[in-house]
């Protein structure tokens, strides 16, 4: 009895060992396959170029890796893929080692092509790429004291605002522009001083209490975090 309980554990043991040598070569076949095939790889990418600094000033995509992340830069080209901006795109790329060595100083260890477009679709958010100015606040008195003064132009390829209060020149990084998030940066001013200032001051903090906003056609919206409405804007012609 003793034997026999000896003998199967001496079996069970053998069997682990082999599952384990198993998967040991089941990994190295596949990380040989890897290096020498390379690996395929689902990414999003943005609808416009931005611009960004590698070893110089250049134009990058954005990328990420599933819909939830943010977006990131990506300094280099994707082999085969003819790229339309204003799509949103999901791709299958194929990622492997470039046999360059030494490698150019500009250049990436690594070469991106494409293998397939999964998905292409206009970007929702480019038809807020424009200049708008305001027709009236929120809360009275609602209409500016001076019609068009209060204007916002948004570059969603530099990810800019830039406009005027009226009174003063205005420019901020778009921190935040997801689904119907947009949120501004600290505001920059010019520093001139008008003999009336309530329609600057209030414009200014409208801008930086927006939280969302809401596009009908020509007219655009923007509400403070929780969504009341803050500014009324009319799309420049």
């Amino acid at each position: 009895m003793i034997s026999e309980l000896k003998v199967t554990e001496f079996r069970r043991r053998w069997q682990r060992r082999l599952i384990q040598v198993i998967a040991i070569i089941v990994a190295l076949s596949s990380a040989e396959l890897r290096s020498s095939e390379g690996m395929e790889k689902r990414i999003w990418l943005d609808s416009a170029k931005v611009d960004c600094v590698g070893v110089g000033p250049q134009q990058c995509y954005r990328i990420r890796e599933s819909q939830s992340d943010e977006w990131e830069y990506f300094y280099q080209e994707i082999e085969g893929f003819d790229f339309e901006p204003g799509n949103i795109y999901k791709l299958l790329v194929r990622i492997t080692k470039r046999d360059a060595d030494p490698l150019p100083a500009d250049a990436s260890s690594l070469i991106y092509s494409l293998v397939t477009v999964i998905s292409k679709e206009a970007d929702p958010l480019l038809p807020l790429n424009d200049i708008w100015s305001v027709y009236e606040f929120a809360q009275a008195p609602k209409k500016p004291k001076r019609a068009g003064s209060l204007n916002l132009e948004i570059n969603i390829r530099t990810m800019q605002m830039f406009g005027n209060d009226g009174c003063n020149a205005l420019r901020a990084q778009i921190e935040k522009l997801e689904g119907d998030e947009l949120r501004f940066g600290p505001l920059i001013s010019t520093k001139k001083f008008c003999a009336d200032m309530s329609d600057a001051d209030r414009y200014q903090k409208a801008l930086s209490a927006a939280a969302y906003f809401e596009r009908n056609q020509n007219k655009l919206q923007l509400m403070d975090n929780q969504r009341r409405p803050l500014l009324d804007f009319k799309k420049v012609d």
